[in-house]
């Protein structure tokens, strides 16, 4: 008898996890915005050498999303209408594996110059904690990046 409920429920965990899994790869994309250019300028904080890795990371994750991302110079010059984007990110803590924050605020802009006081459109930041392979928290740091991206939603051009 303890057998034949050992079975039943085994089939009835595959008969829940199942449907989950296949419908978790579906293509469809749910979360997205419609704009006429999809053109994103991200604001160049960047300064170090791990800066500039976390840099590549995170446009890595804006082109999957369809933006079309370059940097925005010092005048600060944007077409009026397109978005840009503020990332920073931090470790904290006074543990030996320290905790890394990521943050994205995503501006629309009103005029022909990027400016913080632009409405945001998306606003998101994530803490990581785990996995803690080693002190110095790369990979923590690139996870809440992804995380952080994650939500983003996606550019459709507007036909």
């Amino acid at each position: 008898m303890p057998r034949r409920l050992q079975t039943i429920s085994l089939i009835l965990t595959l008969a829940l996890i199942l449907p989950i899994k296949v419908s978790a790869k579906s293509k469809h994309i749910f979360y997205k915005r419609e704009h006429e250019t999809c053109r994103l300028k991200l604001w160049d904080n960047f300064e170090g050498d791990e800066d500039l890795d976390y840099k590549e990371l995170l446009l890595e994750y804006l082109k999957e999303k369809n933006y079309q991302v370059s940097t925005l110079g010092e005048s600060r010059k944007i077409i009026n209408g397109d978005y840009h984007l503020e990332f920073t990110w931090l470790r904290s803590g006074s543990k030996l594996f320290k905790d890394c924050s990521a943050e994205i605020k995503m501006y629309q802009s009103e005029l022909d110059r990027a400016r913080k006081s632009d409405p945001i459109v998306f606003e998101d930041s994530k803490q990581r904690s785990f996995p803690r392979h080693t002190p110095s928290g790369k990979e923590r740091c690139k996870r809440a990046i992804r995380d952080a991206t994650r939500a983003l939603p996606h550019c459709i051009l507007k036909k």
